[in-house]
């Protein structure tokens, strides 16, 4: 209230005749001009505060305001008055009434007022970034503090300017502005009454939207064009706000709109452009790049979910024999035109019905696009194969496609087999013990490419083939030429492996990386960085990307890479074509051939080893007694565990019963002695920046522990040696 306390001087506050001055004296400043509008300005906001305290306190300005025509006072001044400082102090004052006024009597005066009805139409510099902030947090303003009803009637009885008024920015170059403006959209949709709905529909608002989209990805084509990375990602993410707003319209569940949006999208992008794209032997010119058409169609399905747009996709992109009113819309020019008579969603629903056996299905033709897409996975182009293996695992995972689409498309996963089976039994073939044939054929292909698909995509090509054939009581679930690739590609892993530690002495490195990424398995998938890197070659900022996405650098990278895809394929293999020789993956292979327990930090185990000796561990918050075990795989420090250990195990200083505070491989330390102090070790993990020091009580203990740490590293080494040769052999003699 300082502001108020500034302009009043003086004059009483909180009063009647307080707030009648402040209205004469705005009147005298009239008209206003730049030498007197810091007066104005302030007389204005002066008043709006001061309606909201006496409301907030029981006053009675109000309805001096109403009795004195006040707000003719604010429509007057902004129809009169250039001054930009002084319109936008009319647009926060309206928005603070608004915002902070309680009574619904005193919000609908308001709404009755010529100020209020025009200030949302008025012509306002929105060059001006200033005022454009101001006027869409008032639209906000009323969208937030109206009551249902009443935000209806303003809307109704002033032609729809807030509507208009907030379609102008919900395309905004500024994101809080542009997402304000979408919000308030949103709020309108949600209002009932029937003629605000026909009005939305008949604004063009959806047609308009859908075609900024459409306008969207052109951009987005033309930036990969001249490889432009830098538009071509911030054009991306316009269009993934925009499919999450598209969501958030369907989330709603208004039928009118989700019918009219459906068919709008079906004749303007996912058709003519997406697809048609993807399927066309020519490319028109509204046609974008066959990688675009499938990032975006992968984005729809991905986030949009709608059940109606989603199988649209999936019907136009890989069932062979469709509807022909769908196939003409592959090569139609998208027209922004929405008609009552467009049925291109009432195809869909007809062919769905005519899937289950509930309706008969009009003239159905030969679609050409499935096959061209199975086409695109023989592809050597990393970047194009990537994009249809995303698109399709999204296919497959999404639980908004209907179940016999699925099915008709050849990308039913077993659990969706299962329960169409357990609703309808009504599947055409015996489905629950065959697969696609074809489709996982063409991927199994993949896996024995000489020149390898980078990580990120192999890994999701075999997520894909496990999949579509996983039957769970089945132990080889593939046919035996399928059954003959994926050994191959298994086989071709292992001597890649093999050679790398016949050609290399240092086994070091391999064991590391081995134990690396058998770590990583269990991980959560790796996400795709960036749609850019899809779209466009990448070059000397793809060293950035993370290894699974781009090619090896070098020896260790490849080695890195190889080890990623031969665990990969252990899964298909143990999913797909379990043998005797194929173990779970759940216990490090290296530890599951050598028979190891498998220590874990903080877990309590029976300790049958009396191979033992007390040291004192340096710790950051202070030292502490600990004892060191001596374990032919591992080096632990080890704790007794007191809620097991018994009187005598204590009396005799016995550990029967441990809990471990540090373990690690032999493989993965270095040891060095402190020649100032015998007594003292120091430990050197590899993977961790911090060092362990040991204190023995004497150096003949220090001693001893030495070379008990040492000769186990050497026999470890030469041990797992020995246990991976023995592995790869074993996994080799797979049938």
């Amino acid at each position: 209230m300082l502001l108020i306390f500034r302009f009043l001087g003086n004059r009483p506050r909180h009063t009647i005749e307080g707030f009648t001055s402040l209205q004469t004296d705005l009147l005298q400043l009239i008209p206003i001009n730049p030498r007197n509008k810091d007066q104005a300005i302030e007389a204005i906001r002066a008043i709006a505060e001061e309606l909201i305290w006496s409301e907030q306190n029981q006053g009675d300005f109000f309805n001096h305001a109403v009795e004195n025509n006040l707000l003719k006072l604010f429509w007057d001044i902004l129809t009169d008055v250039k001054l930009r400082d002084v319109h936008i102090q009319l647009i926060q004052s309206a928005t603070l009434l608004i915002h902070n006024l309680s009574s619904d009597k005193c919000k609908k005066y308001l709404l009755n007022t010529m100020f209020y009805k025009d200030i949302v139409s008025f012509t306002f510099d929105f060059s001006d970034e200033e005022i454009v902030e101001n006027y869409v947090s008032m639209l906000k303003a009323f969208a937030v503090n109206l009551k249902p009803e009443m935000f209806s009637e303003y809307l109704s009885n002033n032609n729809f300017a807030l509507l208009a008024g907030t379609m102008m920015f919900m395309n905004y170059h500024e994101a809080m502005i542009k997402t304000a403006a979408r919000t308030v959209i949103l709020s309108i949709f949600t209002l009932k009454p029937t003629n605000i709905k026909d009005y939305i529909v008949k604004s063009g608002f959806f047609s308009c939207f859908v075609s900024s989209l459409g306008e969207k990805l052109s951009q987005c084509d033309r930036y990969i064009l001249t490889s432009n990375s830098g538009k071509l990602e911030k054009s991306l993410s316009e269009i993934l706000e925009d499919l999450y707003y598209i969501h958030d319209i369907y989330e709603l569940q208004i039928n009118e709109f989700a019918e009219i949006l459906t068919n709008l999208l079906m004749k303007n992008l996912i058709y003519p452009i997406a697809i048609g794209s993807l399927g066309s032997i020519v490319h028109n010119s509204f046609h974008v790049s066959i990688p675009l058409a499938a990032v975006f169609l992968n984005q729809i399905v991905r986030i949009i979910k709608h059940t109606h747009v989603v199988n649209s996709v999936v019907l136009g992109l890989l069932v062979k024999r469709t509807p022909i009113c769908l196939i003409g819309l592959l090569n139609d020019v998208p027209s922004l035109n929405s008609y009552s008579n467009d049925e291109f969603l009432d195809a869909v629903m007809t062919f769905l019905d005519y899937l289950d056996g509930f309706a008969i299905c009009g003239e159905l033709v030969d679609n050409p696009v499935p096959d061209v897409i199975y086409s695109f996975l023989s592809s050597r182009d990393n970047n194009l194969v990537c994009v249809i293996l995303m698109l399709l695992h999204s296919i497959i995972t999404s639980s908004s496609i209907n179940m016999s689409l699925l099915l008709e498309s050849g990308l039913m996963p077993f659990e969706k087999v299962k329960m169409k089976n357990l609703l309808h039994n009504i599947l055409k073939e015996n489905y629950s013990t065959k697969y696609n044939e074809n489709i996982v054929g063409q991927l199994l292909n993949m896996l024995v490419y000489e020149e390898p698909l980078r990580v990120f995509h192999f890994k999701l090509a075999c997520k894909v083939i496990i999949s579509l054939a996983y039957r769970p009581e089945q132990n080889r679930c593939l046919i035996e030429k399928h059954r003959k690739v994926l050994n191959m590609a298994f086989f071709n892993t292992i001597d890649s492996l093999k050679f790398f530690l016949e050609d290399n002495v240092d086994y070091d490195i391999f064991f590391e990386v081995f134990e690396d990424e058998w770590k990583n398995i269990n991980l959560s998938e790796n996400k795709l960085q960036s749609l850019v890197n899809v779209l466009l070659p990448y070059g000397e900022e793809g060293i950035t990307l993370s290894l699974d996405q781009r090619d090896p650098q070098d020896e260790i990278e490849a080695l890195r890479c190889q080890i990623q895809r031969f665990f990969s394929l252990w899964s298909v293999k143990l999913s797909l074509d379990r043998d005797n020789n194929i173990f779970s993956l759940d216990m490090y292979p290296l530890y599951f051939m050598a028979n190891s327990c498998c220590w874990e930090k903080d877990k309590t185990y029976q300790n049958n080893n009396k191979n033992y000796v007390k040291c004192t561990v340096k710790l950051k918050k202070g030292d502490q007694n600990m004892y060191f075990i001596s374990d032919p795989d591992f080096f632990l420090l080890v704790l007794p565990d007191m809620k097991y250990a018994e009187s005598s195990d204590l009396l005799h200083n016995e550990l029967n019963y441990v809990s471990v505070r540090f373990v690690e491989s032999y493989l993965n330390i270095d040891i060095i002695t402190d020649r100032a102090d015998p007594r003292r070790l120091v430990i050197l993990p590899k993977k961790q920046e911090k060092t362990i020091e040991l204190i023995f009580e004497d150096p003949q203990k220090c001693l001893c522990a030495f070379k008990e740490i040492c000769n186990n590293k050497t026999n470890c080494k030469e041990n797992y040696i020995g246990l991976v040769t023995k592995l790869f052999y074993q996994l080799s003699s797979c049938n």
